[in-house]
């Protein structure tokens, strides 16, 4: 998508956060597309949000943490993954799920941990 700003032409303007301008000679901005960010003005250049980050939407000025139960294992993606049952991811910024340790599991998707196997029964994984 384009970016454009108010410009008289007895000056040039910096791209604001958000877009990039990669050549000279540029006559409009262009906003940086979903998994990326532009976090100051003047950007050549839109950068990966880092894996644990993500942004959905093009134009991001910075990418958002992923939250418990989810992870986003590579740099620029889009969305988190919501953890499988039998994982958990706990706070903010996971790369990945971890499995539950034996003894324990968790029995639902998008879990920040795992419980404890109750008294007459067991999880060997």
């Amino acid at each position: 998508a384009v970016v454009s700003t108010q410009s008289t032409g007895d000056h040039c303007d910096k791209c604001p956060a958000g877009s990039f301008s990669a050549l000279p000679g540029s006559a409009e901005c262009t906003a940086c597309s979903a998994g990326s960010y532009a976090s100051f003005i003047g950007n050549t250049k839109c950068t990966l949000c880092p894996a644990g980050k993500f942004s959905a939407s093009e134009g991001a000025e910075k990418c958002v943490p992923c939250g418990a139960g989810t992870a986003a294992e590579l740099d620029g993606s889009t969305n988190c993954t919501v953890c499988s049952s039998g994982s958990f991811s706990y706070g903010e910024g996971n790369l990945k799920c971890e499995q539950c340790s034996k003894g324990s599991f968790s029995g639902s998707e998008g879990m920040d941990h795992c419980d404890k196997c109750p008294a007459g029964s067991f999880s060997a994984l």
